[in-house]
């Protein structure tokens, strides 16, 4: 009895399980025999890209360098003497012109020292004038102090020739040999007097020539007094005011030189080789920079004549070659570097590169890698920037992307766009 209430219990729960297993069994059974469809064929994607047929050319790259605005001819003018300060007549930024003047010190001063040179000088020229006529006069006199010596030597042989009959003295011979020696000391001192004529003049003309020295010292300052521009320049700074009094030496004007301004950059020194040759042959290169909005033309003039440490280039000095007003010194700027031209280099649009050496070509509908070596850029007849690309495994004719895929590589299909 128990037996058969445990089975009835059991199928209570068996019975729904059995139906169930059966249900999906079935199920399975009809799912396993319906028909399948044919599978379909895996089709590989195509991308849409744009190309260029690339040709070789002799084209002339751009190299971007940057640079600063200086000038080898910075002047710093000076106080010439010790004086005040009466005018000053150049400002900070102004032009001025060769021989324009920019300040003037007090003269008055000097003018004093002149009129006292002068004087000297012409005491000195009356010297001259005196000695003149002593000189004449000595040589008048030379003629009759000779003559008196003649006259004192027959005195004295006149006298010897009575001594010898006994009718003169001895004291009398003595006094005529006296007079005779007396006469031909004053002869000596005249003939001196005249030998050293040249002498005394030459002592005189000697000061005369350092008096005239002496006044054009003075002449000199009186003249730097007007502090004028020494060529076409700008002023840079003024470093004093009217009424101060500045000693000599002391720096009153800053300019520098409208003609010698010029733009310093450092050039890589894989351009080095490009560059030397065009400059040895005297060949122009060319450079521009846009400043406040204008573009402007430069030329390369010389390369600098050391290396800075810690730089791998050598510094460039470009000249401005346009009629425009130049820029300021310290002022920064980039300039577009124009490179001699080279042959067989491909222009190419910024977008046709990936990376710094790749490009890609289509051969057969996929992409093919090309390794390239960027010589530079340029902008087109038509304003648009190119890269400029050499490459021994790029022939003309052959058609380059355009077109920047973010998935680019070799071997993949790709479809030129018209």
């Amino acid at each position: 009895m128990s037996v058969t209430r445990r089975l009835r219990a059991h199928l209570k729960w068996l019975l729904p399980l059995a139906f169930i297993l059966l249900a999906i069994l079935l199920f399975r059974g009809m799912q396993s025999s319906r028909p399948q469809p044919p599978a379909q064929p895996v089709s590989e994607r195509s991308w849409s890209v744009r190309a260029i047929e690339a040709q070789p050319e002799r084209l002339s790259a751009e190299i971007e360098l940057y640079g600063s605005v200086e000038t080898p001819q910075m002047a710093s003018l000076s106080a010439a003497l010790e004086a005040d300060l009466v005018s000053l007549e150049a400002l900070e930024g102004e032009y001025v012109s060769a021989g324009q003047q920019l300040a003037q010190l007090d003269d008055r001063e000097v003018v004093i020292d002149i009129r006292k040179q002068h004087a000297q000088i012409n005491t000195i020229e009356a010297q001259i004038q005196a000695e003149q006529v002593r000189y004449r006069s000595d040589r008048a006199d030379l003629s009759v102090q000779q003559e008196l010596v003649q006259l004192k030597q027959q005195d004295l042989k006149r006298y010897q020739n009575l001594a010898q009959r006994n009718m003169v003295s001895q004291q009398q011979i003595d006094t005529a040999r006296t007079a005779l020696q007396q006469q031909r000391l004053n002869l000596s001192a005249l003939q001196s007097a005249i030998d050293d004529h040249p002498n005394r003049l030459a002592q005189l003309q000697a000061q005369r020539d350092q008096a005239q020295a002496t006044l054009d010292e003075l002449e000199l300052d009186l003249e730097r007094t007007q502090v004028r521009a020494p060529y076409d320049a700008r002023i840079a700074a003024t470093q004093v005011a009217v009424g101060d009094r500045v000693r000599s030496g002391d720096t009153l004007i800053e300019l520098y030189s409208l003609d010698r301004l010029e733009v310093r950059a450092q050039i890589p020194e894989r351009l080095l080789a490009q560059l030397r040759p065009s400059l040895a042959q005297g060949s122009a290169v060319q450079a521009t920079a846009t400043i406040d909005g204008t573009l402007r033309t430069l030329t390369l003039s010389r390369l600098g004549a050391t290396v800075s440490t810690g730089r791998a280039g050598v510094d460039g000095f470009f000249g401005f070659t346009d009629d425009l007003p130049p820029p300021e010194p310290g002022r920064s700027m980039a300039l577009q570097l124009g490179l001699p031209p080279v042959d067989g280099v491909f222009a190419l649009p910024p977008t046709a590169l990936y990376g710094t050496d790749r490009i890609y070509r289509i051969v057969d509908s996929r992409l093919e890698p090309v390794v390239v070596t960027t010589v530079g850029q340029r902008r087109s007849e038509t304003g648009q920037q190119q890269v400029l690309v050499r490459s021994r495994d790029l022939a003309a004719g052959d058609r380059v992307i355009t077109t920047q895929l973010p998935n680019a590589i070799g071997g993949l299909l790709v479809e030129v766009a018209e």
